[in-house]
C-alpha cells in the first residue's frame, strides 16, 4: 500500500534557504512541497489555500512574526502541523517555542534522516521537541533568560543604544532623560548582565540576542 504523501508548505524569506529545503525534501518519496511562502503573512494566505499538512516555518521572516503565525495556524487551521526551522541555534527561541507549546523545533543542519522522521512524526500528530531541547531552553531560562527578564523596557533599549555605538550623550538625548539617568542604567544593566564594561555588554547582547542587536 502507498504511503500518504505529506503535502508541505515552506515559509522562509531566502530563497537559497527555500531551494535548499525544496532539495532535501525532493529526497523523500512520501513528501512534497506544495507551496514556498516569502513572508509571514504570505504563508498564512497559503495556509488558507492549500491546506498543506505541515508547515515549515522560518524563525526570522518579515512582516508578521513567525510565532504569531504558528499561533494563528494553530487556532484557525489545527489541522496543519508547524515546526519551527531555523540556521541558529538560539536557546532563546527554542525556550519559547517550549513555552508555546511549538510542535516541533528544528535547524537546518540537522542530520536530513532525523528532520524527514521529525516531519513525518508531527504530520501524524506527534510533538517532536525532544528531552535534549527541553533540557536546553530550561538551562538558557536559569541564566540568560533571567538576566534579559531583570532589565527594565528602558534598560534594554539603552542597551541596544550601546550596541549600536551611542555614547551617554547621545542616548541620553534621544531618549529624553538626563546623562545622570542614562549612568545608572547603564550600571544596573551591568550588575544585572553580570559584566564590567560595555564591550562585555554588547559582546553578551550579540552572544544572546543578535536579532534584537545586530553587529
Amino acid at each position: 500500500m502507498k504511503k500518504k504523501t505529506i503535502r508541505i508548505l515552506v515559509a522562509d524569506d531566502h530563497a537559497l534557504a527555500r531551494e535548499g529545503l525544496y532539495s532535501v525534501l525532493s529526497t523523500a518519496d512520501d513528501m512534497e512541497v506544495i507551496g514556498k511562502a516569502e513572508s509571514g503573512h504570505e504563508a498564512m494566505q497559503m495556509v488558507t489555500a492549500l491546506l498543506p499538512d505541515v508547515l515549515l516555518l522560518d524563525l526570522v521572516m518579515p512582516d508578521v512574526r513567525p510565532f504569531e503565525v504558528e499561533e494563528w495556524a494553530r487556532k484557525n487551521h489545527p489541522q496543519v502541523a508547524t515546526l519551527l526551522i531555523t540556521a541558529h541555534h538560539r536557546e532563546r527561541f527554542l525556550a519559547k517555542a517550549i513555552e508555546n507549546n511549538s510542535r516541533g523545533y528544528l535547524t537546518k543542519d540537522q542530520d536530513t534522516v532525523a528532520f524527514l522522521d521529525a516531519i513525518r512524526k508531527a504530520a501524524s500528530g506527534e510533538f517532536v521537541i525532544t528531552a535534549e531541547q527541553i533540557a536546553a531552553a530550561q538551562l538558557w531560562k536559569q541564566t540568560v533568560g533571567q538576566r534579559w527578564d531583570s532589565l527594565t523596557p528602558q534598560e534594554r533599549e539603552v542597551l541596544r543604544q550601546i550596541s549600536a555605538g551611542a555614547s551617554n550623550l547621545e542616548i541620553a538625548n534621544g531618549l529624553s532623560i538626563t546623562v545622570k539617568t542614562v549612568e545608572s542604567h547603564v550600571a544596573n544593566i551591568f550588575r544585572k548582565l553580570e559584566v564590567d564594561s560595555r564591550g562585555k555588554a554588547i559582546a553578551w547582547a550579540h552572544t544572546y540576542f543578535l536579532d534584537e542587536f545586530p553587529e
